[in-house]
């Protein structure tokens, strides 16, 4: 089963149309109809904005279509301590698992933001990306 067919079977899972998708990730109309390879930008922008979508299962079809828990990772989920572990060690791994949560949520939150954002900018703004050639878009000065 493909990328694209794993997000319509979580869509549909989640009882989230195709409509509402392509608003909530500002993606493309069209784009799950496509064939073809999915880009990691996409893929990113998927996972901040489904936050239980497990990406095992979205990108390699293992595993669980939701994730256990929004705070959890099955990846360090295994990792078990005796008391003759060093303690830093267990520190460090509790650290990054706090980090890892901290960044996923502020993901989230960076693609909310952006999408506001985009709703609020005047008509007139044009993103760096937009407009990168200034020069050529001013009309050049009468000479005297």
């Amino acid at each position: 089963m493909s990328i694209r067919k794993r997000i319509i079977e979580y869509l549909r899972y989640k009882q989230i149309s195709k409509y509402k998708f392509y608003k909530e990730t500002g993606i493309s109309n069209g784009f799950l109809d496509k064939d073809g390879a999915i880009g990691s930008d996409k893929c990113e922008i998927i996972c901040s904005q489904y936050t239980d979508l497990n990406p095992e299962w979205l990108f390699l079809g293992t595993g669980k279509m939701l994730k256990p828990s929004s705070t959890s990772l099955p990846c360090l989920e295994k990792i078990r301590f005796s008391p003759s572990d060093d303690p830093s060690l267990k520190m460090l791994i509790e650290k990054i698992i706090e980090l890892t949560t901290e960044n996923t949520i502020l993901k989230a939150e960076n693609t909310q933001l952006k999408k506001i954002s985009k709703k609020k900018l005047p008509l007139a703004y044009k993103t760096p990306e937009e407009d990168n050639n200034i020069a050529g878009n001013v009309a050049a000065e009468p000479k005297e």
